[in-house]
């Protein structure tokens, strides 16, 4: 049987008008079950004249935070192909 105190927290958060949004962070980690918690400002900067472009801040994004991979998650396209275990038929 599912706890159900993380039964009501899922809940809960699917019923949040930012679910997309965080679904969107939550999924980009590449399901990273700890993942890196990024707070602050972001500047884009144009490098030839100095001029501050845009300023993001994670004020704005689900959790106060952007969300990002561990380092410990290995995409399953990235992931190296099992090696053979046996001994390697040679010719």
């Amino acid at each position: 049987m599912a706890d159900s105190g993380l039964l009501a927290s899922a809940l809960a958060r699917a019923a949040r008008d930012d679910y997309p949004d965080w679904l969107a962070q939550a999924a980009a980690t590449g399901g990273c079950s700890r993942p890196v918690r990024l707070r602050g400002k972001m500047r884009h900067i144009d490098p030839a004249t100095g001029e501050i472009l845009r300023t993001l801040s994670t004020a704005d994004a689900p959790d106060g935070v952007i969300y990002t991979a561990c380092g410990t998650a290995v995409p399953r396209s990235a992931r190296p192909a099992p090696r053979p275990t046996g001994p390697i038929p040679t010719s």
